[in-house]
């Protein structure tokens, strides 16, 4: 083999890993939530009483659950937590869905537990913001568009101007990046986005990393992440990252060479 041929077979494998860090799994979606641990809730494509059907990740395929909701995130133990197309708040309890008070836009659960909403009130930024104090949601200071809760309970939230901020420990909001349509937080702390700009699937996907921002392959409109990030693009598949494991498997493969 000459080393031009070599040097374009691992150019092309490069590219072929480069596209294939997405996993696409079974069934149609119109919004996910990934818990702590793992546990993959989905709101489907189907029309129901509340909002679209609900369904749970088995390790194979999906699960329908009764009920409807429009917004869905996953606590630490793997209840999930949602919004239906009322603004009603809702959780999975007991094998039922309880009625939480107060209604919402959209809603984030953190690996500690701590549960936050944007709501329905216009202020600046978008909507008023609210932390869950184990009986009611006590508001915040800020206006947000989406919300995603951090290891430690900070919410991150984008703003009506694509603005991501976390809140510190000292209540204060900093800012972050822009311009973004979502964000989302890894276990280990990466921060996960969708921008503005259009790419086919949907928006373009970045995470944030010593260097900075990294747009990563893909497209999509909605974006959740536990362990890893799992994804839903304009033509509603489901995705999960699968990028560690390629980039292994690639440097296993330029260790045998």
């Amino acid at each position: 083999m000459t080393l031009r041929l070599a040097f374009a077979l691992l150019l092309s494998l490069f590219a072929s890993v480069a596209l294939a860090q997405w996993q696409l799994l079974p069934g149609l979606a119109t919004d996910i939530g990934v818990g702590a641990r793992g546990d993959a809730w989905v709101i489907g494509i189907e029309r129901v009483e509340g909002g679209n059907a609900i369904y749970r990740w088995t390790g194979s395929d999906w699960q329908i659950v009764p009920g409807g909701a429009v917004r869905i995130d996953v606590g630490p133990d793997g209840t999930p937590w949602v919004i239906n197309s009322e603004h009603q708040i809702f959780r999975l309890r007991g094998g039922g869905w309880e009625r939480l008070p107060g209604l919402a836009r959209d809603i984030g659960v953190g690996p500690n537990g701590s549960a936050w909403v944007v709501g329905i009130t216009p202020t600046a930024g978008g909507f008023t913001i609210h932390r869950w104090n184990g009986s009611n949601w006590d508001v915040v200071p800020g206006g947000a568009v989406r919300i995603d809760v951090g290891a430690r309970g900070e919410p991150w939230v984008v703003n009506d101007r694509g603005e991501i901020f976390q809140l510190t420990s000292a209540n204060q909001w900093q800012l972050i990046a822009s311009p973004a349509t979502s964000v989302t937080i890894a276990n280990n702390g990466t921060v996960w986005a969708l921008g503005t700009d259009r790419v086919p699937g949907g928006h373009s996907v970045q995470h944030q990393d010593a260097r900075g921002w990294r747009r990563v392959e893909g497209g999509a409109v909605a974006l959740s992440a536990g362990a890893v990030p799992w994804l839903i693009n304009s033509e509603n598949q489901i995705f999960r990252w699968d990028g560690a494991k390629k980039s292994e498997r690639l440097r296993n493969i330029n260790e045998r060479r």
